[in-house]
């Protein structure tokens, strides 16, 4: 009889700590030591809770050794509230790792001739959590990082020294000042990209947060011709491309618009991302219907 090999999708993880990071936002660490050893930066996993639908929520950290994963999640709903308020020591039903996530091996071509690759984290809002984990993966290969995060105001800032201490580098942004810069991340962005000399191949730009940011850090990519990934978000259902809910708008090719075959079609978020390349999107300013 032949056996089934495969590492198995679902895990009975348990919760050791719930810390409260801000008035909306909770980190959940959990023992789920199969989970820890698969998962890569830009994955994640659906959380069972009470309610019919599990809840997606990226990855924020894996300890491997330990066999622990880290989970940020902000109240926004009755699911995400439920998992805000768990209590340590309850089992908790995950599925996961699921997803395609970043690659650190996508730098520009010639990055290794031309000098040292360079990673760029542009983060706002939940979209910081799977930025950690990239940071972190980063410094484990001896890679220099800039981390950019967006807040609305200071009193909003969470994760500051823990991205202090992965970072080579770290820009705090907020709307209404009192960080290290005042304007949003994507100006923040340009900012620290007007006074580089790297070449483009030298960097890779990595982006997760809101629709618009995602969007403007995308733009400011193509027209300086850096490779940029964007983790996107979306309502998904199953998580693992089946019900083809949470599809989204791509190009074909990897040229995006700029190239004369500009033909569209649309790829799953939950399978085929949430990481995608920045110039495969079709962007709202570009005519595609999110």
């Amino acid at each position: 009889m032949c056996q089934d090999n495969k590492p198995s999708l679902r895990h009975q993880g348990s919760l050791l700590g719930n810390e409260r990071l801000s008035d909306s936002t909770h980190l959940l660490t959990i023992k789920a030591p199969e989970l820890a050893y698969a998962a890569r930066p830009g994955q994640f996993v659906q959380i069972k809770t009470s309610r019919y639908l599990r809840r997606p929520i990226g990855l924020m950290s894996v300890d491997r050794e330990q066999g622990l994963i880290q989970l940020g999640i902000r109240r926004v709903g009755p699911g995400s509230n439920e998992l805000c308020d768990l209590a340590p020591g309850i089992a908790v039903d995950l599925v996961g790792p699921l997803g395609t996530g970043f690659n650190l091996g996508l730098f520009g071509e010639g990055a290794c001739e031309t000098g040292p690759a360079h990673l760029v984290t542009v983060g706002g809002g939940t979209g910081l959590f799977p930025l950690l984990y990239l940071l972190e993966e980063a410094a484990g290969q001896g890679i220099p990082t800039t981390a950019i995060a967006g807040f609305r105001s200071p009193a909003e800032a969470i994760l500051q020294e823990r991205m202090r201490a992965t970072a080579k580098r770290c820009i705090f942004a907020s709307d209404t000042g009192g960080l290290d810069f005042t304007g949003h991340a994507g100006e923040a962005l340009t900012s620290v990209l007007d006074t580089w000399h790297l070449r483009p191949e030298q960097i890779l730009i990595c982006a997760c947060g809101p629709a618009g940011l995602l969007e403007n850090i995308a733009l400011q990519c193509l027209e300086r011709k850096i490779p940029c990934q964007v983790s996107l978000e979306a309502r998904m259902a199953c998580g693992i491309g089946v019900c083809v809910g949470c599809s989204i708008p791509v190009y074909c090719h990897n040229g995006g618009a700029e190239t004369a075959e500009s033909e569209t079609t649309y790829e799953r978020c939950c399978y085929d991302g949430p990481v995608f390349p920045a110039a495969r999107i079709v962007w709202p300013s570009r005519g595609g219907i999110w």
